[in-house]
């Protein structure tokens, strides 16, 4: 299994979205807030005391940006960005590559050249897959003067609430739009294969999904395979059906993606929607990678019913509450 060791050291810890917003009404101290206050204190001592990360993601950074009310905007992004201290973790567009490029020479029993994938990192830039360019502001975070390192969460704070409107609001809008589409798209499709029997949906889903990978990244398998004296035809011939999907399951978070995707294909009474396809893409790495993840009770059911949070040695909660059992 291509994975992180673990635990990890601080221990990772993932929030979804509602769980930072839950976490930031214990924070400032709403009525709504009070059975979390437990959790809120558990948070505040562990990132004092350097036992626990909270990494925040590129959709921390859309979803907080969609808030059209600047002022809640401001309150979460201080929450975010103070128990953060600016760590992120990585899209899976730039996971997925480099477990690819190490479950190939597995499958053949070949010597790997990367041994593991860049999970964690600081600044808006790492969660977004860019370079740094805003250095000085982690400098800061870091930084042993207490007066430095709140300057540092201030303005981590100020770039999370995406003050300017005329700047937010266009970018937003083309965001909702596109991922709108693409969940209407993929509701389409579930529709369309409803009266399919189970396991073929499963399995055509399944094939479909590898089918994409592997068709947005041919030189990559040749460069994989080249040093291996294999062909593309030799791949597919050696591996088979059995071989190919033991591939991809080698792949943490390809892995998790098809599997809660296809169990939440099968919910044909609730409509895919863009929130979905959000919570998967972070699922997707949070899970295999941090040791504690906190998201909402539908997912962790499917995860669970998948043996995930056993196979990927994780806790798995959907209440923020008991997070204060386990940091």
């Amino acid at each position: 299994m291509l994975m992180h060791q673990k635990p990890n050291t601080p221990v990772m810890v993932y929030l979804d979205q509602n769980k930072w917003i839950e976490l930031g009404r214990a924070y400032h101290q709403r009525p709504d807030g009070v059975r979390f206050a437990t959790t809120l204190k558990k948070v505040q001592s562990a990132v004092k005391q350097k036992t626990a990360r909270f990494p925040f993601s590129s959709i921390h950074v859309l979803e907080t940006m969609k808030m059209g009310d600047q002022s809640r905007r401001q309150r979460l992004a201080q929450v975010i960005a103070e128990f953060s201290e600016g760590w992120t973790i990585a899209q899976q567009a730039k996971v997925s590559p480099i477990e690819f490029n190490m479950s190939v020479p597995k499958a053949f029993n070949k010597p790997l050249l990367i041994t593991k994938p860049f999970v964690f990192g600081r600044g808006i830039e790492f969660a977004f897959g860019e370079p740094a360019r805003a250095q000085i502001f982690i400098d800061l975070l870091d930084n042993a003067s207490e007066a430095m390192r709140e300057l540092g969460i201030q303005a981590l704070a100020l770039l999370l609430s995406s003050p300017v409107e005329s700047l937010r609001k266009p970018n937003i809008d083309q965001y909702n739009a596109e991922m709108n589409s693409i969940a209407d798209q993929a509701d389409q499709i579930r529709k369309l294969v409803r009266n399919h029997g189970k396991d073929r949906r499963h399995r055509a889903f399944t094939a479909r999904n590898v089918y994409d990978f592997l068709r947005s990244r041919p030189r990559e398998l040749i460069t994989l395979l080249t040093p291996m004296g294999l062909s593309i035809d030799e791949f597919f011939n050696l591996l088979g059906q059995d071989g190919l999907k033991k591939l991809f399951e080698d792949m943490p978070t390809t892995d998790i993606m098809m599997n809660l995707r296809i169990q939440r294909n099968d919910q044909f009474e609730k409509a895919i929607s863009a929130n979905d396809l959000n919570d998967l893409s972070f699922l997707a790495v949070a899970i295999p990678y941090c040791d504690i993840v906190v998201t909402e009770n539908l997912w962790v059911d499917l995860a669970k019913r998948k043996g995930f949070d056993q196979k990927y040695n994780t806790i798995l909660l959907s209440d923020l509450a008991e997070l204060a059992n386990y940091i």
